[in-house]
């Protein structure tokens, strides 16, 4: 027999896992540009919320000219 479990959205929001997400993220970016992560979280922060998540990392680096493609 075997069960199995959809938690999607059940212990965590799909949202709230992505916010946690985004932090990790921040601090491996602010390693390699030595800026502050919490800058970093806040601006992904409000690009995903502004245009949602798609191509996230990509806009972000392009606004910092850190991405020259697109």
């Amino acid at each position: 027999m075997i069960f199995v479990f959809d938690l999607d959205d059940t212990l965590y929001t799909e949202l709230d896992y992505v916010k946690e997400a985004l932090k990790n993220v921040s601090k491996y970016l602010a390693e390699i540009f030595s800026e502050d992560p919490l800058v970093i979280h806040g601006s992904l922060l409000k690009l995903l919320k502004e245009e949602g998540r798609a191509n996230l990392f990509d806009r972000y680096l392009k606004k910092k000219k850190f991405l020259i493609r697109g």
